[in-house]
């Protein structure tokens, strides 16, 4: 059985201190070859925002306003599918939750994606 956390936002905001080395050594890598224009896009998207937790509702509130879903869209992870998925701005789950972890590790912002 599974359960829904409650989530408070006024909590969230609060929890801006220092985040711990197991989660940053692990959780906000990316490669070098992560496309300069997602890295861009992702602070623009952000600009405002004074907590961690108004960064990521940012970004996230950034792809619902922006951002189509289809599944009509060609499969790809790689860089090169993250600037197309960018400039398309049409896609599926994999491409919005991949996209978004990444960008939001560009932030500073430890992210992963889990897929079943």
């Amino acid at each position: 059985m599974s359960e829904a956390p409650i989530l408070d936002e006024a909590v969230l905001r609060k929890a801006d201190g220092p985040i711990p080395p197991a989660i940053t050594s692990r959780y906000l890598d990316l490669p070098l070859s992560f496309p300069g224009p997602a890295r861009t896009e992702a602070r623009q998207a952000t600009l405002g925002a004074s907590t961690r937790y108004d960064q990521a509702r940012m970004l996230q509130d950034w792809f619902r306003s922006n951002f189509i879903y289809s599944l009509d869209v060609p499969a790809g992870h790689s860089d090169d599918a993250i600037t197309a998925f960018l400039g398309s701005r049409t896609g599926y789950c994999e491409q919005f939750a991949g996209t978004y972890a990444a960008m939001a590790r560009s932030l500073g912002l430890p992210a992963r994606v889990v897929a079943a």
